[in-house]
């Protein structure tokens, strides 16, 4: 080792409080999705057992939407874990499920997201007659939201198709005759 002071120097991250916190706050992010991977491989290669590994997907999914909501211009995931080289595909499509891969998405769970996703939007209408307007606090509202959405795809999908093409049919000129 060279004992020149020019490289003995301290490296800083950050250079205020509020820069530090949110250097935690990846580093945060970045562990939980580093924890899921690993737990995702430990389950594959049995050496974790269902229950556990259903305990502990649910709280670092958990823990991984808390961590997202903290760091602040992370858009979603996947940037993330690309602008920080982070291989970690088993974890990145935990968190696109939204739960354990050992948890069937059964008519329960639809149930369940459903009654979510009217939570989450009840939630977002709240904010909006609060006149909270600003981005950053409306996104992780919007993000819970659009996640909650894509947990229950079968179901949103069939409905959003036919909503979509009923709603196309009702503005097509030449059903009304108006072209």
């Amino acid at each position: 080792m060279s004992n020149n002071p020019v490289l003995m120097r301290e490296v800083r991250l950050f250079d205020n409080h509020s820069e530090r916190e949110q250097m935690e706050n990846l580093s945060e992010l970045f562990a939980v999705l580093n924890a899921l991977e690993c737990l995702e491989k430990m389950f594959s290669r049995d050496h974790v057992s269902a229950d556990e590994y259903k305990t502990e997907c649910f709280k670092l999914i958990d823990q991984y939407k808390v961590a997202m909501r903290l760091v602040q211009g992370a858009t979603n995931v996947e940037e993330f874990a690309k602008k920080y080289r982070l291989h970690c595909p088993a974890a990145l499509e935990r968190i696109r499920e939204g739960r354990p891969i050992t948890v069937k998405d059964d008519q329960g769970n639809i149930l369940k997201n459903i009654a979510s996703i009217v939570e989450i939007f009840i939630t977002c209408c709240d904010q909006l007659k609060l006149n909270v307007r600003a981005v950053d606090d409306l996104y992780p509202y919007i993000n819970d939201l659009y996640n909650a959405i894509n947990a229950t795809e079968s179901i949103c999908q069939t409905t959003l198709r036919s909503y979509v093409e009923s709603q196309k049919m009702a503005r097509s000129p030449f059903i009304n005759g108006r072209f």
